[in-house]
């Protein structure tokens, strides 16, 4: 973590203070209309309720058969769009920043003494940040709770599953809701072979989240863990956090 991020992040803790989170559970029961509408207003709520998050963990990337564990600090706005990450060793050392803003992602990888640009929807080239995801998906999977992509359609598959389909009848997302509850603990993205598993639900105020998501893209055999320690929500971050700035010599890739 940078020194002036990890002064901002200090200075946000320290006023505003983690969340105080508490345990919710509904009873189960079989999924019907009534129920699946009620579940997509609250997700969309969730939605609405956040605007910001800052918040601060471990991150576990794996990559086919190497893997390595640091600690991470992420960084986020929904207008304007923007997403601050900062992996480092567990004593100090930067490994990687990522920043994303608007339908541009720029890796800063201290490891290769490379820079990457590339636009958001495809894969990049360092590894770092594989996912073939638009904003809102991004969005939802740093703030812990999915966010709902554009759709025509709402089905229910046979194995339970909320399906969201466009005009044509294809699938664009597939929500899964845990066993005991009715957060939707499993997402896929068909299309591009990714899927998210949240674990660990929680809530600040009104705010549900999850301490744990992975995502795994299945495609190339990469997957992320995020394990988050310490969650705010919806305060004000200084526009300074959001700058990458390249060490001189640096190679820049663009893609």
């Amino acid at each position: 973590m940078s020194k002036s991020s990890l002064i901002i992040f200090l200075c946000l803790f320290l006023t505003f203070g983690g969340c105080a989170s508490t345990k919710i559970t509904f009873k189960s029961c079989p999924l019907n209309t009534d129920l699946v509408n009620k579940i997509i207003s609250i997700i969309n709520r969730q939605n609405r309720l956040v605007r910001s998050v800052v918040s601060y963990g471990t991150i576990r990337i794996r990559k086919e058969s190497s893997s390595f564990s640091a600690d991470v600090m992420i960084a986020a706005t929904k207008a304007p769009f923007r997403i601050k990450i900062e992996v480092t060793h567990f004593w100090g050392r930067p490994l990687c920043y990522i920043l994303i803003q608007d339908d541009v992602a720029y890796i800063l990888s201290f490891t290769e003494q490379k820079y990457y640009i590339h636009s958001l929807g495809r894969p990049e080239p360092s590894g770092l940040f594989p996912f073939p995801l638009e904003k809102a998906c991004l969005w939802g999977i740093l703030k812990g709770y999915p966010v709902l992509r554009d759709y025509a359609q709402v089905k229910l598959t046979e194995d339970n599953r909320i399906a969201l389909a466009d005009t044509h009848g294809n699938y664009v997302e597939m929500l899964k809701l845990c066993m005991d509850d009715y957060f939707p603990c499993e997402v896929l993205f068909p299309k591009e072979h990714v899927k998210v598993v949240r674990v660990d639900f929680d809530h600040s105020n009104d705010i549900i989240f999850a301490h744990s998501t992975d995502v795994f893209y299945q495609t190339e055999n990469i997957s992320w863990n995020i394990v988050l320690k310490q969650v705010v929500f919806n305060m004000d971050i200084p526009g300074d956090i959001f700058k990458l700035q390249v060490p001189p010599g640096y190679e820049t890739v663009w893609e």
